[in-house]
């Protein structure tokens, strides 16, 4: 079972690993787990464990890691104007509004 994982961006890490490894049911190539025997990461390689002596990033695709703080900053933007229409009540009239038009448009287009 996997403890705890953090993260600085997109990429893990695992800090505490208790399990006897992480992958598919049963023992497969590219398994991975924690031995806790010599406290190192080791992958099976289909036949035996082989110890990982060097740290190793875990990523995403450039445009993976792109998705995701694009999604980030769209979360900000959203909580931010959520704030903003709070304390300005012309600006939430102002959206829903803009948001009715939006979605007339959109079935005016659609039905075209």
């Amino acid at each position: 079972m996997i403890n705890t994982l953090t993260s600085t961006s997109p990429h893990i890490t695992t800090n505490s690993y208790s399990g006897p490894y992480i992958g598919n049911n049963g023992q497969s190539s590219g398994n991975v787990r924690f031995n806790t025997m010599n406290q190192q990461l080791e992958v099976y390689d289909g036949s035996m464990w082989h110890s990982i002596t060097q740290n190793v990033n875990i990523g995403m695709s450039l445009n993976a890691e792109d998705a995701i703080r694009w999604a980030q900053k769209k979360m900000d933007d959203e909580r931010n104007l959520e704030a903003r229409m709070a304390k300005h009540p012309g600006l939430k009239d102002a959206y829903e509004k803009f948001q009715l038009i939006d979605i007339l448009t959109r079935e005016i287009e659609s039905a075209e």
